[in-house]
């Protein structure tokens, strides 16, 4: 399709859905796409080869302002499965490296300044070789004003860190406030008798297979 510029000062928006473009649209730098303050505006994307482009030439990261209101995304079909709603892409015109990767980072403002970072999710690559591909997913949250991971998903320990440290804190109960067993696989740390207890699916044993 050909691509047309807009001009800002003869555009003139739509005003139904039924209106569709033909043509690829181009705005020209600093020119914005507006919508009203209405509690109908919409941008809708149908089918599935429609995409929308900030060009990674942009001096500053693209950004998308959704001002005063929250972004929702829905998906009406018949499927009783699970779809990928939102799909993040990050390629490099450079040479793929151990640490390429593609996250989200949530904003808020602190007492003196505003959309300071509260926390981070994104996935990266450990090995970028294809057939051996793997990659970590981290958590982290701000801490004394500086970021830090919390937890670590490590695909190729295949191992859970949290606070860069490999361990999982248990729960703790007592011999009167555990529950009964029958959910085979949990674990426990039972300040009553000072040791794991696992539910084995009908009792409570200690590592050592003992019933506690």
């Amino acid at each position: 399709m050909a691509r047309r510029d807009i001009d800002p000062k003869t555009f003139t928006g739509f005003t139904s859905v039924t209106n569709i473009w033909t043509a690829n649209q181009r705005f020209n730098d600093c020119v914005r796409l507006n919508f009203g303050n209405g509690s109908d505006a919409s941008l809708y994307w149908n089918n599935t080869c429609c995409e929308l482009f900030i060009t990674s030439g942009l001096v500053q990261p693209g950004v998308v302002n959704f001002c005063g209101a929250n972004i929702r995304i829905r998906i009406n079909d018949d499927r009783n499965s699970c779809v990928n709603f939102n799909v993040l892409v990050h390629n490099t015109t450079g040479t793929p490296a151990a640490g390429l990767g593609v996250g989200f980072r949530a904003f808020a403002e602190s007492s003196t300044t505003p959309c300071r970072q509260i926390g981070q999710l994104f996935w990266s690559w450990t090995c970028v070789t294809d057939g051996t591909r793997t990659a970590d997913m981290a958590f982290s949250v701000t801490r004394n004003a500086a970021s830090a991971t919390f937890l670590l998903l490590d695909g190729s320990e295949n191992s859970v860190s949290i606070n860069g440290t490999r361990y999982l804190r248990l729960g703790l109960f007592t011999d009167a406030n555990r529950g009964a067993a029958g959910t085979a696989g949990r674990l426990i740390f039972n300040t009553t008798d000072g040791a794991i207890n696992v539910d084995d699916g009908s009792d409570w044993r200690l590592i050592t297979g003992c019933i506690t």
